[in-house]
């Protein structure tokens, strides 16, 4: 079993209201995460604990559906969301999302935490995966940064 924890804080020059609204959202993913072509909310509604997205991406040139649920949901300072299905070389992936006023804005962390079965090749090159995912995790979170901070 192979564990990989990836994470990006940054501070965001807007009202955590307004990175929230943004960030917690997880249909407004495509906006701020470029794998991510689609994400649907799967029923009516606020989202809230218990809501169940699918999402539709491209992650290192392999196309995948997962569907996630969110199990933990506070307005404002945190939302949390784990795969339920859809990823056969994952057995867990937790996408969490912090907020905290701060002086000038928010900070915003964006961690996503991994568990897959790993193999001898895997165990060879998780060190590449980290860099290159690290990389594309704090990528995201720059755009989010950009995306808000032009539209005030």
């Amino acid at each position: 079993m192979s564990n990989l924890t990836y994470s990006h804080t940054i501070t965001i020059a807007v009202p955590v209201e307004q990175v929230f609204a943004i960030a917690a959202d997880f249909t407004k993913d495509p906006r701020w995460r470029s794998e991510v072509h689609e994400m649907r909310h799967l029923a009516d509604g606020p989202i809230s604990i218990g809501s169940r997205f699918r999402e539709q991406s491209t992650v290192f040139g392999q196309q995948m559906e997962t569907t996630t649920v969110v199990t933990a949901y506070d307005v404002n300072r945190r939302a949390v969301a784990e795969m339920v299905s859809g990823a056969p070389s994952l057995t867990s992936l937790v996408s969490t999302r912090t907020f905290a006023a701060v002086p000038g804005g928010t900070q915003f962390t964006y961690t996503l935490a991994t568990e897959q079965e790993a193999g001898f090749v895997l165990r060879l090159l998780q060190p590449i995966f980290y860099r290159l995912y690290g990389a594309r995790l704090r990528k995201y979170v720059e755009t989010l940064k950009a995306m808000l901070e032009q539209a005030r």
